[in-house]
């Protein structure tokens, strides 16, 4: 077999102390919902260890593959990544159907190692200045398999000593390129770091929890810009404090987690045109860094039905569109841009319909 490769190992100076353990070298940060490197621990009075610098830049997450009937006609797996104590981006649910992925014990921690890049790489880590992602794991399975063996059974077409085609060979292999780009391509560097159990028990706990979720089979990440917008909305924006207050400001409800009463965002993108407040800044506070390409038709048709109607609720608007404005604490939307205009123009609308403009727009 090839020799470890330490690239793809994590390790940390501070572990060679006794008193130290894993559990010392993770910072829980709860305003962001992440966990972080700790590189320098200072020594309380009563000999306690606690975080003296932290090393933002490497973010640290925790994953486990479970498997129930491990081996039986009908096993289930399934797969948790854990990002810190009641953060809103920890994630688990089940391998898909089995027809198209192996339920075992060995292929639900490279399944749930494959669903930690993802998550990381379709979240809005960037404004973090996120450089390197830890997955810590207790599977030694995991961590050899990609930190050492891969690049034998690349020699040998995934073909084992034994001349049999590799377990679960398209996972590692998929991991494989999937750590190789990330590298190559400059994004995040990528480390395993093994740890014996007693210090992985969060993703255990949630793995579990995976085997109650009233859906049958996860699905597949999000691929689309309007899919991590939704995701964002339903998921991010509650825990950042500026979406925060601005929804206060503008009685905006901001949807809690993946409620079946979520109906999407039309409401939203309403309540910012009707007040002025359709900028994008508070575009990417609802909808994080994809909401141009996810939602910028739907506000340019909000806008112009607003700007060739600028009538709401206040006004004793009776169609959908004043229905939504009925909860909005004031209805003054931003007056048309030159842009706006001359697309109106255009379309003929602003000789059959007011508009909001100024002699000074018409005349600039």
């Amino acid at each position: 077999m090839a020799e470890r490769t330490d690239c793809r190992v994590f390790d940390s100076p501070l572990l060679q102390y006794e008193d130290v353990s894993p559990a010392d070298l993770i910072y829980d940060d709860p305003t962001r919902g992440t966990s972080h490197e700790v590189v320098k621990l200072g020594l309380g009075d009563k000999g306690k260890r606690w975080p003296a610098n932290i090393w933002a830049h490497t973010l640290m997450v925790s994953i486990h593959g479970a498997c129930k009937g491990n081996g039986t006609a009908n096993p289930q797996a399934s797969w948790s990544v854990y990002f810190g104590n009641n953060s809103n981006r920890n994630e688990c649910g089940l391998l898909p159907d089995p027809k198209h992925e192996r339920h075992t014990s060995q292929s639900a921690p490279l399944y749930a190692a494959k669903r930690a890049i993802e998550i990381v790489e379709d979240s809005t880590f960037k404004p973090l200045g996120i450089e390197t992602l830890v997955i810590k794991t207790h599977s030694a399975y995991l961590v050899e398999s990609l930190s050492r063996d891969v690049w034998q059974w690349e020699k040998t077409n995934y073909v084992n000593a034994d001349g049999e085609t590799v377990a679960n060979r398209f996972l590692v292999e998929k991991l494989h390129d999937m750590i190789a780009e990330s590298t190559r391509e400059n994004r995040l560097e990528i480390k395993f770091w093994l740890v014996g159990s007693d210090y992985n028990q969060e993703p255990i706990g949630l793995a579990n929890e995976a085997f109650g979720l009233p859906r049958k089979y996860t699905t597949q990440p999000p691929t689309t810009p309007l899919e991590r917008s939704l995701i964002y909305f339903r998921q991010n924006a509650r825990h950042d404090p500026d979406a925060q207050t601005l929804c206060r400001r503008l009685d905006i409800s901001l949807p809690v987690g993946n409620r079946a009463e979520f109906t999407g965002i039309t409401a939203a993108v309403r309540r910012l045109v009707a007040t002025g407040e359709d900028r994008p800044n508070n575009f990417a506070r609802l909808f994080g860094p994809d909401w141009d390409a996810a939602v910028s038709q739907e506000w340019r048709d909000i806008r112009y039905e607003v700007l060739t109607r600028p009538t709401s609720q206040f006004d004793g608007g009776t169609d959908v569109g004043a229905s939504m404005d009925k909860d909005a604490p004031y209805y003054r939307p931003r007056l048309a841009t030159r842009a706006e205009i001359k697309r109106l123009r255009l379309l003929d609308l602003v000789m059959k319909q007011p508009v909001t403009v100024t002699l000074g727009d018409l005349l600039g």
